[in-house]
């Protein structure tokens, strides 16, 4: 009797436990670890699709022209999108800073309360890129879904619909 009920235990404590260290996204599930300690925005951009159309290399049309002798970012000749890399420069709470030579300052995101998409908001450097790469409204910020989130912070892919045209920025370390 005493081994039934410990095993009935074992098995609830478990199942609850499968369901609550999991977190399903449309393209995989992270299992046993917590989402929010997965940096989303990584390593550098290889795909941003606009309406199932690969956009990637129309970025680079995006870049603001090189002036001479200016301080870096703006005076870098090398303007390649997919040389670009993202990364965590840190955290408070839900938000998280990101920065790259396009946003040195000012870029970030937080987490939604049932982990599934990020809020982006920021002032990036607007005379270095003239277009926003996040899609920024008015109010500052988009909401992009979270489609995939490898667990070792590899790869990942966001997704957004803004003025009927749906974005996926897919990032890989």
């Amino acid at each position: 009797m005493k081994t039934k009920i410990l095993l009935t235990s074992l098995a609830v404590i478990t199942i609850i436990s499968l369901l609550t260290t999991c977190k399903k996204y449309p393209e995989n599930t992270v299992w046993f670890k917590n989402p929010t300690d997965i940096p989303v925005i990584n390593g550098h951009i290889t795909a941003y699709v606009v309406n199932g159309i690969d956009s990637l290399d129309l970025l680079n049309s995006y870049y603001a022209p090189v002036i001479p002798n200016a301080v870096y970012p703006y005076g870098n000749p090398v303007r390649d999108v997919k040389t670009e890399k993202f990364t965590i420069t840190g955290h408070a709470g839900n938000y998280y800073s990101v920065s790259s030579d396009l946003y040195e300052m000012g870029l970030g995101y937080t987490w939604s309360s049932d982990k599934k998409s990020i809020t982006i908001g920021g002032a990036p450097l607007q005379d270095y890129y003239n277009k926003q790469i996040f899609i920024k409204k008015r109010s500052g910020e988009v909401v992009w879904k979270i489609m995939y989130l490898d667990k070792n912070g590899k790869k990942s892919k966001i997704k957004t619909t803004y003025n009927d045209n749906t974005y996926e920025i897919t990032f890989e370390n």
